[in-house]
């Protein structure tokens, strides 16, 4: 039987110019409507929104659109999208940080950012992956959600290249540790 469900989202993309050319807004209200009704929580794996003007006004209209139509929580990680400004300005509009975990009914919901937008070295932080890697070893007989932005080369996510951008840059010290974590 069910024990719970939750809802996933990843590149909302909210452009925050007003004119919404992708319906990024009335899709995101239209998943929120439903996710209220069918879910427990929502988590959101990065991109929240578009950063081609002003990330602030882009991440204000995100926070606007959350604050008025989730019912339910919304945790969020850092996309490369989200990177383009200070990673204060991403604390103070989704209430968390670059890296955190949340529980439910035991399981273990970790939602880990991006550092930079680039997929190399500066993708994720020493100090991230040490705390990753602490919380991975102390749960590894639970449960776990990983949340992140970017996937992983040669594995899902991208199949048959049909996705244009690359995916994680393995060759990189970082990453490569994070992949071997994985």
């Amino acid at each position: 039987s069910k024990l719970y469900s939750f809802g996933a989202l990843s590149d909302v993309h909210i452009d925050g110019d007003g004119t919404d050319e992708a319906n990024a807004s009335s899709d995101l209200i239209r998943a929120l409507t439903f996710f209220n009704s069918n879910s427990s929580f929502v988590c959101v794996s990065g991109d929240l929104c578009k950063v081609e003007n002003s990330g602030d006004d882009e991440l204000l209209m995100y926070k606007n659109l959350i604050d008025n139509n989730a019912t339910i929580p919304v945790y969020e990680s850092r996309g490369n999208h989200d990177c383009r400004y200070s990673i204060t300005n991403w604390e103070s509009y989704t209430g968390g940080s670059l890296y955190f975990e949340q529980t439910y009914q035991n399981d273990k919901f970790i939602f880990l950012g991006m550092n930079a937008e680039n997929y190399g070295d500066n993708c994720f932080t020493t100090e991230e992956l040490d705390w990753l890697e602490t919380k991975l070893e102390s749960y590894k007989n639970q449960r776990v959600f990983l949340f992140f932005h970017v996937f992983m080369p040669n594995t899902c996510g991208n199949i048959n290249s049909l996705y244009p951008w690359s995916g994680l840059n393995t060759s990189s010290n970082i990453v490569s540790r994070f992949v071997t974590m994985m």
